[in-house]
């Protein structure tokens, strides 16, 4: 979705922003802003972040950054309760601590909301992309910060994270952990992706709870640690969520989530993963919006998904179980297809059972296939057309 820089209604409105409060005031952030600018309007706007911040001294306030790349050589303060938001999202909105600085440290309020940016590149011994002792981190992607010590993404102290995407960071040093996240007093972990960090020496590759943690909605899989890949330490609850090994609570999975192209960064989900519907409606979620500005729950009326992402249909998408996906020699294995997308009209299903180029079965009635297998290690190639023309492919291996 694009926005106009000078209708900032429709911006409000997408991102669930509502009216500020008559004493509150907006200040804008550009790159082709000046420090010297008054910074209230998108005529007049100031050229760093932590400038913008410094003008909002009124709770409240809000500070809306433009596109581009803002490069760090001190780590950014928020330290009151004001809101800091990207104009048009992570895509477009990073903040790059190259390799030097930590990205931002956010305290004094719990009204304080950082919203919207791509955040990489931070170092430090807690929290290189963003240290948190209250507020709430919102719809950001933080990615490839390092630390020495707790929190290679994120430290939470006692608040938020919601909505994020949190992958390759690294908690670095010695036998410390929370390659994704490390949290401490109470940190709340909600609708959250978290995958491919690492605590190589430490634990809890994907989050460390150092203190009564808890977790919802969520996506923490596929993170590596000497100790506890995913999850690690004080979790007080976690639910509705998806990792590996299954961790007890309401509604977790530890089936894989099935993203769209992990190899890509695409954290999307697949058609037919557990995540999808996976989740558990909560009140916060009734004007929210995902990772991709869509709404929180979809359809309207229907159960969220787990993860920073909201499943919706778009391009031809397929994917596949196998169950068992091993046995004994023989063994009959039923794969079940699913495929969506906005076109699925003809939808018809081809497989190839040995993934050699050769297809065993096929027909719009083939969504549902069984084979049998000897001794052996296969890939197993899924794929769907329809009468578009549209092409999706699958491939797995056991």
């Amino acid at each position: 979705m694009k926005f106009a820089t000078n209708n900032m209604a429709i911006i409000m409105m997408a991102w669930g922003l509502g009216v500020s409060a008559a004493s509150a005031t907006t200040f804008y952030v550009a790159p082709t802003g000046a420090e010297g600018n008054s910074g209230l309007s998108w005529a007049d706007p100031v050229q760093t972040i932590s400038n913008g911040i410094a003008k909002a001294t009124t709770p409240g306030d809000m500070v809306i950054v433009s596109n581009g790349t803002y490069t760090l050589t001190a780590t950014v303060y928020i330290t009151n309760g004001i809101t800091v938001k990207s104009l048009n999202g992570p895509a477009v909105t990073i903040v790059d601590g190259s390799n030097a600085v930590k990205c931002f440290y956010i305290y004094g309020s719990p009204a304080l909301v950082l919203e919207g940016f791509t955040i990489t590149r931070g170092v430090s011994d807690y929290g290189a992309g963003v240290r948190m002792v209250s507020g709430t981190l919102r719809n950001c992607i933080v990615c490839s910060n390092s630390v020495t010590q707790y929190g290679g993404g994120v430290f939470c102290d006692g608040d938020t994270v919601q909505g994020c995407l949190i992958y390759s960071n690294r908690a670095a040093g010695g036998t410390y952990g929370g390659g994704g996240i490390a949290t401490w007093n109470h940190g709340t972990i909600l609708s959250s992706t978290v995958v491919g960090n690492a605590a190589p020496a430490g634990n809890g590759g994907g989050l460390y709870g150092l203190q009564n943690t808890y977790v919802s909605n969520s996506i923490i899989y596929a993170n590596t640690a000497l100790m506890n890949d995913n999850l690690a330490g004080g979790i007080y609850a976690c639910s509705y969520s998806c990792t590996a090994p299954l961790w007890a609570g309401a509604g977790n999975t530890a089936e894989d989530p099935r993203f769209v192209d992990a190899g890509k960064r695409n954290y999307r989900l697949l058609p037919g993963s557990r995540g999808i519907d996976g989740g558990r409606t909560q009140a916060w979620m009734g004007a929210a919006v995902d990772l991709d500005v869509s709404p929180r729950i979809w359809p309207a009326g229907g159960t969220n998904d787990m993860g920073a992402y909201e499943y919706q249909p778009g391009a031809l998408l397929c994917n596949f179980t196998a169950n068992p996906d091993s046995g004994l020699d023989p063994f009959s294995a039923v794969f079940t297809g699913y495929a969506d997308g906005t076109n699925l009209a003809g939808a018809a299903y081809y497989w190839d059972f040995d993934n050699n180029g050769t297809t065993d079965a096929e027909g719009t009635d083939k969504a549902v296939v069984t084979n049998l297998y000897v001794a052996g290690t296969y890939s197993v190639k899924l794929t769907v057309t329809n009468t578009a023309g549209d092409i999706a492919t699958c491939i797995r291996s056991n």
